[in-house]
């Protein structure tokens, strides 16, 4: 489950989906918000963190209604946005959550993770190539993100690109030897190129993997 931190970092929450977390607030934060007054800007930083705290309880109607208050209140917050989106996301609503992805875009568009975010719902609308697109966009701003590799792995296996889906998850092992979905994706690519014997032992280091290291779920197939 996600750690708390501020905006700018995020941490996995699903497979590749990032919540940015609670939000600090400072006079120097609020100077770029100059529309906005600082008590407005206080009661949206509360309501996005009370929010977070009810997507972290699976209460994801009342996380929504937070959001909307936060919004409602500082508009320009493009972070809350994000996470609106991961609350509809969980909800099965991808559509919803590509349209607060989108607008997050507007107002943060060098944020990797909504990048990463928005890729996982268009996988699971089946719109791979528009996934891999972002997933590309997200690593065009953070290569270093072992996730956003694997989800990026899983698009390309829905599409038969076996071989290329292999790279990522190779990259994603250099990041994080320990990652299992990335063991277990290449274990899968291996096979579909017939290298059984490769792919057993991808298997296997799956199988010995720690739980702590599944950090994620794989998102619906």
């Amino acid at each position: 489950m996600p750690v708390f931190h501020s905006t700018t970092k995020s941490s996995s929450f699903k497979l590749g989906l990032f919540l940015s977390l609670s939000i600090s607030f400072s006079l120097s934060s609020a100077n770029s918000f100059a529309e906005d007054s600082l008590d407005s800007m206080s009661k949206a930083m509360i309501y996005n963190n009370r929010a977070l705290a009810e997507v972290n309880t699976h209460n994801y109607t009342e996380a929504i209604a937070d959001f909307d208050k936060a919004i409602a209140l500082a508009p320009k917050m493009g972070v809350v946005y994000n996470n609106r989106g991961l609350a509809r996301y969980s909800m099965k609503d991808y559509t919803g959550a590509i349209k607060d992805y989108d607008e997050s875009l507007k107002l943060d568009p060098d944020k990797a993770y909504t990048y990463s975010n928005r890729g996982l719902s268009y996988y699971n609308l089946k719109d791979f190539k528009a996934a891999m697109d972002d997933y590309d966009k997200a690593l065009a701003i953070n290569d270093k993100d072992d996730f956003t590799y694997i989800n990026r792995a899983q698009a390309k296996i829905k599409l038969a690109d076996y071989e290329n889906a292999l790279k990522d998850c190779d990259k994603a092992l250099v990041l994080n030897p320990n990652n299992m979905q990335a063991h277990t994706f290449r274990a899968e690519c291996l096979s579909q190129l017939g290298k059984y014997n490769e792919s057993k032992q991808d298997y296997d280091k799956a199988l010995k993997g720690k739980n702590e290291t599944l950090r994620t779920i794989y998102p619906e197939q």
